[in-house]
C-alpha cells in the first residue's frame, strides 16, 4: 500500500488552473491491460501574448500532473506520480484546440515511457 500523500496544487484563477480527471486508462509495461486505473490532477496554464494591434500569440500547456493509480479489482492505490518530483515521469500535451473550451479533458498515462498524456 502506497502512504505518500501530494502537496495540494492551487491555481491562481487568472492564468493557471487545476482540472481533475477520473477514470484515466493505463498502459503497462508488459500487457495493455494491466487492470489499473487512475485519477490525475492537472494543474495548467494559459497565456496570451498582447499587442497594439492585438492578440499575437494563444498558449495552453501543462505545468504538473499528479496520479493516484489504483487496482480495479481491490481498489488499492498501488502508485502515486507527481511530474514536480522529476522522477524520470513526463507530461505531454496533444490536441489543444484553440476554437471552443480550453482545458485538459481527458488523459492517459503510459508505464512503458513514462508519460502522462493530457489530451486538450
Amino acid at each position: 500500500m502506497i502512504d505518500q500523500i501530494f502537496k495540494t496544487m492551487t491555481g491562481n484563477g487568472v492564468d493557471e488552473f487545476v482540472t481533475e480527471l477520473n477514470t484515466v486508462y493505463v498502459f503497462c509495461k508488459n500487457s495493455l491491460d494491466c487492470n489499473l486505473q487512475a485519477s490525475v490532477s492537472v494543474k495548467w496554464a494559459f497565456n496570451t501574448e498582447l499587442r497594439d494591434y492585438g492578440i499575437k500569440s494563444i498558449n495552453a500547456y501543462t505545468v504538473q500532473a499528479q496520479a493516484t493509480i489504483t487496482n480495479l479489482e481491490t481498489n488499492e492505490v498501488v502508485d502515486i506520480i507527481d511530474t514536480n518530483e522529476l522522477d524520470g515521469w513526463t507530461v505531454e500535451d496533444e490536441g489543444i484546440n484553440y476554437n471552443n473550451s480550453i482545458r485538459p479533458t481527458q488523459c492517459s498515462i503510459d508505464y512503458k515511457d513514462s508519460s502522462i498524456i493530457i489530451d486538450w
